[in-house]
């Protein structure tokens, strides 16, 4: 493959689109040996000699030396190791292929040879390495020290999408990679209140900052920075030190500046998207989306429309499956309602689809968004109980809340015919009727009243689901006002729930005569009790949490055949074949044909398997619901349903926990509550059912962060099992990052969020985190840190995002009569 050359200055340029070289600005167009009426120019086919300036830059930043004689620089060349050794511990990628290897200090700025031997540009100019002394012995933290595992200053990371170059660490253990702007100097990070959240000191005078000097205000340093944050964002975009994922980059830039309502700056970065190749059109789907809502906030219909339009345009371009694809869709779909459009948002919702982790991952994060001023931890600890039904319903009707735009977000649930989808968006419009209007984003709530009418003609399931939901936010959320009134509510929704079925034991004759119906009524009917119950419990009413969880069980058992019957039947049939259970069958139904027979076994064995399966749904619903309480304070009234599923000989009651994946839950849940002989008889056997992923990350990542070892707690996450959803890695990172910041301030944060390994997973937890950061203590330190650190240019650009978000989200809060409210 030949690499494009700049016919001025002589540098490889990496992006095959490019029309002007990025190190000095020349047109690539003579590079390619274009003629004009058929006749090669005198200029064309010798470009002029660029000024020194630019041939001093060009060499500079050509990461293959290509102006240097090619057998010199090969000979001259110092070679990569294939692993880090004493002395070759700086790790460097090829620029051309992406190989890894190990370099001396020495290399640094200097020409490497690529380890690959098929590499077409083996030559290359590693980066200036970051020379620091040896660390200091990593020494206890005590009280609210943080303990950082430094090692060598530079660490390199492959990541999904490219390779580049993280610092691990803080403070002065920055490089500068040459996108600050000339003449800016880093702001001071002040607070509303004088405090500096770099030294923790506290000015005697916050208008002075302490020097006698007047001081910006805060609205005047976030607009300082957001201006200078826009400019960098192009070249950011542009950078092709990192070629892949180009489109993402392209993509967020255009988000950034429809975030600070910069229409042309939207539409300059979609241009650049749509020039480069392939093209992913449906990533233009979002910044339109984004720069529609922003004229319609500023009541500009009009201008909307056109946006919404070439958006809808877009929409058969969105993949089926995926992250993007359903942001794009719901983005599209929320929009589509607020301007009547409710047929293009139903074919959005109803084409686009994430895995389940995935789906309900991002509604977790869009009721952070709205609810919890960002908080990925706080929403998380509220999450439903059993799965959320129509996840990205209700992420439709969150964002819709988010813009203000409750009341047509009602209208639209009231037509929903899908049911669950029904259900996630009541549940999302209950969860913000709820709060109060402090709690969240400027959101514009309806009242309890249309809450009411909303759920009007909903399941008593169905209503005491949503409206126990409501009222666990509610507390989440210091809504206490209306605690009482929703709590109330769901238990009188409740008690219309009908009663539970009795046990089933399940026979030769019924398990080959059909399979057992589907359970999910009743799985339905024990999670809205389970939330019930837990909102009993969270609101301190100790006893009707427990009244709740009985019942809730009572339903549970009566769901699916008894399940120890269903594996005792499994058993007999691994033990006999197929040929002794045909036997078998034969004679207990007085079978003489053996094609009967023969039947009536594929039968047995099919209906079996499913009747197994849906006990083993059971099993992980109930043992999922008790591991909620398991931190609850006065709940010790849950243990004992635990020692009745691992000893009952009532029939329906036990289960047996150790042949199913909750097994591993259950026997945690009993060492936690101190029975160590339920763990014994709970626990599986690892080497036939190894111990699921979540439960197995979220201890290590939760004993990683008691003793403050952030790193640590993502490389937990990073080595996990490749068969774990990247939803459910998400969830745990975004969550993790969350409260690292809570604990131990920005750097910590960052430290964490930039060692997770999977690029779409690390920005996505990068962009939320950002915005909270900036919305927390202002633009002034993140605006440094994006500046200092040596990241990949998508992560680069994802912290920008979040900055401009940070700054926008803030200056709405400013009235026009006081628009420095943050200083108050």
């Amino acid at each position: 493959m030949a690499l494009n050359r700049c016919p001025a200055c002589k540098a490889s340029v990496l992006d095959d689109d490019a029309t002007q070289c990025p190190f000095c600005g020349a047109s690539m167009s003579a590079s390619a040996g274009g003629t004009t009426s058929g006749k090669t120019t005198a200029a064309a086919s010798k470009p002029q000699r660029a000024p020194a300036s630019q041939k001093k830059t060009a060499k500079a930043d050509d990461p293959f030396g290509s102006e240097l004689d090619p057998d010199k620089a090969a000979s001259s060349a110092i070679a990569l190791a294939p692993k880090p050794m004493k002395g070759r511990r700086h790790e460097v990628v090829c620029p051309m292929c992406e190989t890894v290897g190990f370099a001396p200090s020495k290399a640094s700025g200097s020409n490497v040879k690529c380890r690959n031997s098929d590499c077409m540009v083996p030559v290359f100019k590693a980066p200036r390495f970051a020379i620091e002394p040896e660390p200091e012995p990593e020494s206890k933290s005590s009280g609210s020290g943080i303990t950082f595992i430094v090692g060598s200053a530079v660490l390199l990371l492959a990541v999904l999408g490219g390779a580049g170059w993280f610092v691990f660490g803080s403070g002065s253990n920055k490089t500068n990679l040459g996108d600050v702007p000339p003449n800016v100097q880093p702001v001071p990070p002040l607070t509303t209140d004088g405090i500096n959240k770099t030294n923790g000191e506290v000015s005697e005078n916050p208008e002075t900052n302490g020097t006698g000097e007047p001081t910006k205000t805060p609205a005047q340093i976030r607009e300082e920075i957001l201006e200078r944050t826009l400019a960098r964002i192009p070249g950011i975009a542009r950078d092709t030190s990192q070629n892949l994922r180009k489109q993402d980059r392209r993509r967020d830039a255009a988000l950034a500046f429809a975030a600070a309502s910069r229409a042309d700056g939207v539409m300059n970065q979609i241009e650049a998207l749509r020039a480069l190749t392939p093209p992913i059109p449906y990533f233009e789907i979002s910044p339109l989306v984004a720069s529609a809502w922003s004229n319609l906030e500023a009541g500009d219909r009009d201008a909307a429309l056109p946006l919404f339009t070439k958006a809808a345009e877009l929409s058969d371009e969105i993949p089926q499956r995926g992250p993007n694809a359903l942001d794009a869709g719901i983005d599209l779909a929320a929009l589509a309602i607020a301007l009547s459009q409710d047929d293009v948002a139903r074919k959005a919702l109803e084409s686009v689809r994430d895995t389940a982790s995935g789906e309900q991952a991002r509604y977790v994060a869009d009721r952070a968004e709205v609810l919890f001023d960002g908080r990925f931890d706080k929403s998380n600890r509220v999450a439903s109980v059993w799965r959320m039904p129509g996840p990205a319903y209700g992420s439709v009707a969150y964002r819709l809340a988010g813009h203000g735009d409750t009341a047509a977000a009602y209208t639209w649930a009231a037509t929903i015919t899908d049911p669950d989808g029904k259900i996630g968006a009541m549940s999302a419009l209950a969860e913000v009727t709820a709060c109060p209007s402090d709690s969240a984003n400027d959101v514009d709530r309806p009242q309890l009243s249309d809450l009411t009418t909303l759920l009007a003609d909903a399941s008593p399931g169905v209503r005491a689901f949503v409206l126990s939901r409501a009222g666990r936010v509610a507390i989440a959320t210091g809504a206490n006002s209306n605690v009482a009134e929703l709590v109330a509510a769901a238990r009188t929704a409740a008690d219309d729930i009908p009663d539970a079925d009795a046990p089933q034991e399940p026979t030769l004759r019924s398990l080959t005569a059909a399979a057992p119906p589907n359970p999910e009524v009743y799985f339905l009917r024990a999670a809205a009790l389970a939330e019930l119950a837990k909102a009993e419990a969270d609101a301190g009413d100790s006893t009707r949490a427990e009244a709740a969880l009985d019942r809730l069980f009572a339903q549970l058992r009566g769901s699916t055949p008894a399940p120890t019957v269903l594996a005792d039947f499994t058993d007999r049939l691994e033990s006999v074949g197929t040929l002794g259970m045909r036997s078998q069958l034969a004679s207990e139904l007085n079978i003489s044909s053996d094609t009967e027979a023969r039947n009536a076994v594929n039968d047995f064995r099919r209906n079996l398997r499913t009747a197994t399966e849906y006990a083993k749904q059971r099993s992980t619903l109930a043992v999922d619901f008790l591991a909620e309480f398991a931190e609850q304070k006065n709940a010790d009234f849950a243990q004992k349903y635990l020692v009745e599923m691992a000893s009952s000989d009532e029939l329906g009651v036990q289960e047996p926990l150790s042949r199913v994946e909750a097994g591993w839950t259950a026997a945690s849940l009993a060492e936690t509550w101190g029975m160590p002989d339920i763990a014994a008889a709970t626990r599986p056997n690892a080497q036939k059912l190894p111990r699921p992923w979540e439960l197995d990350v979220s201890e290590k990542s939760a004993e990683a962060m008691a003793e403050q070892q952030w790193r640590r707690a993502a490389e937990v996450i990073n080595k996990s099992d490749d068969a774990v959803e990247d939803g459910s890695r998400w969830r745990l990172a975004a969550a993790t990052a969350f409260e690292i910041y809570e604990q131990a301030g920005l750097n910590a944060a960052l430290d964490f969020t930039l060692t997770i390994e999977r690029a779409h997973i690390r920005e996505a937890v990068l962009v939320p985190l950002c915005t909270h950061i900036v919305k927390r203590e202002g633009p002034a330190a993140l605006e440094s840190e994006s500046q200092t650190r040596r990241v990949l240019p998508t992560d680069r650009i994802a912290m920008c995002l979040g900055i401009v978000r940070g700054i926008s989200e803030s200056n709405q809060k400013d009235t026009p009569e006081n628009p420095d409210a943050e200083s108050a």
